[in-house]
C-alpha cells in the first residue's frame, strides 16, 4: 500500500453533497489517496481510495494516463465519500461559478499516479517477476512486455533476409518448457511460486513447471485437466481471486 497526503494549501471549501461548498479555516486530520497493486499470471490490477465525495470519471482518466505499466480498464479507483474534502464535481457555487480548483485537482491526479507507480515498484522490489513466454511474434511481445513494465518476453523475431521476412524461431510453440526453465531460474524461483497462464496444448509444459496454472479462455479438456484452475471466459480478471488467498 503506498500512500500520498493531498490537504490543499491554503485550505479550499469543502464540499457537503450537491450544491455550494462551505469555507473552512482549520485542518483536522490529513486527506489521502492510497494505492495497492495486485498481480498474477501476468494480470496486475490497482486498487485506488481517494479521499472525496466522489472522484469523477474525467480525473480517474488523467490518472491511468499517467500509469504504463497497468491497463487502464485494470486500475480501480473510487472515493471515501467525505463531506470534508474538496469538490471535484465542479459543482454550482450559487454565485455563477464553481468552488473547485483545478491546479488542485490536477495535483491530485499526480499524486494518485505517483502512487500506483511507486506501488508498481514495489511488486518488482519484493521479488514478483512476470514474463511472456509465445510461440508467436517477438514485435508484439516486447511492445506487451514493455507497456505492462514486465520482466522479460521471449518469442520469435522477424529476420528480413536474402530469401525474404522468415521467423527465427526461438520459441518452439511446442518447447515452451525450456524457456521457462530459464526464466526461474534467473528469478530463483521455485515451482511452488510459479504461476503459468495457457490457452491450449503447448502451454501444458509450463503448467508442469508451475505450482500454479491457469487455463484460460478454452474448452479444449486436456489443458483443463493440466491445470490447477479453469476460466472459461476471455478476460484475465478473475485470476485476481486466484491470487488473494495466498496472502
Amino acid at each position: 500500500m503506498v500512500v500520498r497526503v493531498v490537504p490543499p494549501d491554503p485550505l479550499l471549501p469543502v464540499s457537503g453533497g450537491v450544491g455550494p461548498s462551505n469555507p473552512v479555516t482549520k485542518k483536522h486530520g490529513d486527506l489521502t489517496v492510497r494505492a495497492m497493486v495486485l498481480e498474477n499470471g501476468g494480470t496486475r490490477v490497482a486498487f485506488v481510495s481517494t479521499d472525496f465525495l466522489g472522484f469523477p470519471a474525467a480525473l480517474g482518466d488523467r490518472v491511468r494516463r499517467q500509469v504504463k505499466a497497468i491497463p487502464a480498464a485494470h486500475i480501480l479507483i473510487g472515493a471515501t465519500h467525505t463531506h470534508s474534502a474538496p469538490d471535484c464535481y465542479g459543482f454550482p457555487n450559487g454565485r455563477g461559478g464553481t468552488d473547485a480548483d483545478l491546479e488542485y485537482l490536477n495535483f491530485v491526479c499526480n499524486k494518485a499516479a505517483e502512487a500506483i507507480n511507486e506501488a508498481v515498484a514495489g511488486l518488482h522490489a519484493a521479488g514478483i517477476a512476470t514474463a511472456i513466454i509465445s510461440g508467436g511474434i517477438d514485435y508484439l511481445a516486447q511492445k506487451l512486455a514493455a507497456e505492462w513494465d514486465m520482466a522479460e518476453a521471449h518469442a520469435n523475431p522477424l529476420v528480413d533476409s536474402p530469401a525474404g521476412l522468415q521467423g527465427d524461431i526461438h520459441v518452439s510453440g511446442h518447447a515452451k518448457a525450456p524457456v521457462m526453465r530459464g526464466v526461474m531460474a534467473r528469478h530463483h524461483a521455485v515451482r511452488d511460486e510459479v504461476a503459468a497462464v495457457g490457452d491450449t496444448v503447448i502451454d501444458l509444459d509450463l503448467f508442469a513447471l508451475a505450482g500454479t496454472s491457469v487455463a484460460v479462455n478454452t474448452d479444449d479438456e486436456r489443458v483443463i485437466a493440466a491445470a490447477t484452475h479453469h476460466l472459461p471466459g476471455e478476460s484475465l480478471d478473475g485470476l485476481l481471486p486466484l491470487l488473494l488467498p495466498r496472502q
